[in-house]
């Protein structure tokens, strides 16, 4: 037959796991020797079997330049200074079903995650708690059809729990016959966190210059720090006095609920 030798046991496994679980479709790719362009093709096969006439019936399709692209992506992919990322849904109207299909070297170097910790949780699982949502609604919007900002800036955790800035663009692509997203980021963290660094300094020169006392200082030039870093708590703590000793100046968020720092 045409079939590439390294080939006929993996269709031949995916024939025997048809039977094995009869009414699922399965879906094969092979090589195959094309008599009239004397080339090798890949075709993929779609098969299911069906108990009560003891049959297999299927579909087969060529999907050379399919592969061949993919190939070349995959190339791209495994070398590229830059998070690559590849996620599916069953359909945007069951996001919990969005899982990663695929995930460059560079993309679980970043992150500290290994490829099966990624494709056990939702896709956005691992965006920052103050992205998540616009991430979520973004990427289910684009499987839907639908044309979302391509690029955008996002927070991402890391394993170890620390905070990555992407710059980061997305699009619709076809996998399988399937809507996939493909995710492209760039770590631009250090040069985020200069950013935010400036732009706080800048806010909170204003603000004290603005404030009224020193009370008021601390508590608007906290207030402006929050707002840049995007904090969810902050404490503002003077050293003072004879003998020394610490007090809170001003506190936001679960910091606020501390007890005062005991006298040193």
């Amino acid at each position: 037959d045409g079939i590439g030798i390294l080939d006929v046991e993996s269709l031949q496994a995916t024939l025997r796991r048809a039977m094995a679980e009869p009414g699922e479709v399965q879906v094969h790719t092979y090589r195959f020797w094309h008599g009239r362009k004397q080339a090798w093709v890949w075709l993929r096969d779609t098969v299911v079997y069906h108990p009560e006439t003891r049959l297999l019936t299927g579909y087969t399709y060529e999907v050379t330049g399919e592969v061949e692209a993919e190939r070349r992506f995959r190339a791209l992919a495994e070398t590229a200074p830059a998070l690559i990322l590849m996620w599916q849904a069953e359909s945007p109207e069951k996001p919990e079903t969005a899982r990663l299909v695929y995930a460059n070297p560079e993309a679980l170097r970043l992150t500290g995650y290994t490829l099966e910790d990624i494709q056990s949780q939702p896709i956005w699982a691992f965006v920052h708690p103050q992205d998540r949502e616009l991430v979520r609604k973004r990427g289910l919007a684009r499987l839907r059809g639908q044309s979302p900002p391509t690029r955008y800036t996002v927070r991402i955790l890391t394993k170890g729990g620390k905070v990555l800035w992407l710059d980061a663009s997305a699009a619709r692509v076809e996998l399988v016959g399937r809507p996939t997203i493909l995710a492209i980021g760039l770590d631009i963290t250090e040069a985020k966190e200069r950013e935010l660094t400036l732009e706080a300094l800048a806010r909170l020169s204003l603000t004290l210059r603005e404030a009224e006392d020193l009370e008021d200082m601390m508590e608007k030039g906290l207030e402006a720090v929050i707002a840049v870093m995007g904090a969810e708590a902050g404490s503002v703590l003077i050293y003072e006095g004879t003998p020394p000793r610490v007090r809170e100046a001003a506190g936001r968020g679960w910091m606020e609920k501390l007890p005062p720092p005991s006298p040193q």
